[in-house]
């Protein structure tokens, strides 16, 4: 039988994490370089991910979920797209992506 849409999530959810961890491997050694070009590999596997992070987005967006585990990794995978580097949101100033962010971190039990 095919999982239901909460338990789907939650592995899209999964994999999309394994991929921006092996995206960030992937750019480490280039962190402190000032002019550089990716390898030819290391730029065709990232098109790869960046790919497939949107797919898995939309797959995402896609399901409805009833489960708290299932709205924690929506709220999740919004959080990574208004602050993929941590807690600084993109932009700060939009009203509009401070309420998104309030409402996944309060989903995400981080309350300020």
């Amino acid at each position: 039988p095919a999982p239901d849409s909460d338990s789907l999530v939650v592995d899209l959810g999964r994999q999309l994490l394994e991929i921006i961890a092996e995206e960030e491997r992937l750019v480490a050694p280039y962190y402190r370089l000032v002019r550089f070009s990716y390898p030819p590999d290391v730029a065709a596997r990232l098109e790869a991910l960046a790919q497939r992070q949107a797919t898995l987005r939309q797959q995402i967006a896609a399901l409805p979920v009833t489960t708290t585990a299932g709205l924690r990794t929506k709220a999740g995978v919004v959080m990574l797209w208004l602050a993929p580097d941590g807690d600084a949101l993109v932009d700060n100033d939009d009203p509009d992506a401070q309420l998104a962010w309030s409402l996944c971190r309060d989903l995400l039990g981080g309350g300020a």
